[in-house]
């Protein structure tokens, strides 16, 4: 029993480190208990009733843990658990048949990015525990036939990671400046994924060559661009100081502003023109804008820019902003004079994203 107890299965773990002593706590997230375990036959039985199913619960919503042998025949157990709260189980099979019309006979499920073995009616989860289940393109399989393409479904746990809201990072646009010509490679490092680029991004990022004119050359097609350009879907690892820290501007300041606080951050008025062609739409959707400016080095935080050679200089930045009431109250930062001169080889880059009440940063 005690060799069983202690095979449990961890699924989830998150470390929190301890500077005091060199310590590390470990902080167990949920369980799942092993349906057969080398010949052992496990039924759980949850809050008084009995399953025969793969139990996946929180811990922190467990009260006890009692395992008991059958007397007669030894290799029967049952696991005995009692939670703090009402929990809601929930097989994947029901899953499937109330939230989506999928075939299981080709359809593989993921659990917070671990894939799922064996029969899927021996997986029990708390419903309560449940956010969304995402359905994943597939691959088509030959073995099976030509046409038929494996549904990859992803079951989402309500943890705090995953209920961090993702944004759309629109039109981040990267130029160079060189005196000379330069093969280089680009690359962005997020915490999402890209979806849309052009060039085309792949694995190895962008291999271009930067020429004196400021124009870049694909050397995947040797296509000729004036910049190359990326948008993303991605949870920020930032948290802005303050949320009312920025600036409330009208509809009809939205230019005159940009023109005044863009040269601020570097840009020069080439790039400015095409920042404001770019967001002025959106922009104009609202009658007032709450607007923020992340710059520089704290650009990291949302997508790290990877160049090699290294450049010079980097001069990047991000406007965040979104619709509000002329009276809202805020408070408005100065704005930072960076340097306007570049020397080398230096990389631009800016983007931004529309946020909403529900976005935390």
């Amino acid at each position: 029993m005690t060799k069983l107890f202690f095979n449990i299965l961890l699924i989830s773990l998150s470390l929190i480190v301890h500077n005091s002593y060199g310590q590390k706590k470990i902080k167990i997230e949920h369980i799942t208990i092993p349906f057969d375990l080398k010949g052992d036959q496990i039924k759980y039985e949850i809050n008084g009733k009995l399953y025969n199913v793969q139990p996946k619960i929180e811990v922190k919503n467990i009260e006890s843990i009692v395992m008991v042998q059958d007397k007669v025949d030894s290799t029967n157990s049952t696991i005995s658990l009692k939670t703090k709260k009402k929990i809601k189980p929930i097989s994947i099979q029901d899953m499937i048949e109330k939230y989506l019309d999928v075939d299981p006979r080709f359809t593989v499920f993921k659990y917070d990015d671990f894939f799922i073995e064996g029969n899927i009616d021996d997986f029990l989860i708390d419903k309560n525990y449940l956010l969304r289940l995402e359905v994943l393109d597939g691959k088509s399989f030959s073995y099976i036939n030509e046409e038929t393409k494996l549904t990859i479904v992803n079951i989402v746990p309500r943890t705090d990671e995953n209920l961090k809201p993702k944004i759309l990072i629109k039109k981040p646009v990267i130029y160079f400046n060189s005196e000379k010509e330069i093969d280089a490679n680009v690359k962005v490092e997020l915490n999402g994924e890209i979806t849309a680029s052009y060039p085309k991004y792949n694995s190895e990022g962008w291999n271009i060559k930067v020429l004196p004119t400021g124009e870049v050359i694909d050397k995947n097609d040797q296509r000729k661009h004036k910049y190359i350009y990326w948008e993303g879907d991605l949870t920020p690892k930032m948290s802005l100081e303050d949320h009312n820290k920025g600036y409330v501007i009208a509809k009809d300041s939205t230019i005159s502003f940009l023109e005044k606080a863009l040269p601020s951050f570097g840009l020069n008025t080439f790039e400015i023109n095409d920042f404001i062609s770019y967001w002025i739409p959106d922009l104009n959707k609202n009658e007032y804008n709450f607007i923020q400016f992340v710059a520089n080095e704290n650009c990291d935080d949302i997508a790290k820019l990877k160049v090699h050679p290294q450049p010079d200089q980097e001069i990047r930045l991000y406007m965040f902003f979104e619709g509000c009431s002329k009276n809202k109250v805020v408070t408005e930062p100065l704005l930072k004079i960076y340097s306007k001169e570049r020397k080398g080889f230096t990389v631009i880059e800016w983007g931004g994203a529309e946020i909403n009440k529900d976005t935390v940063f």
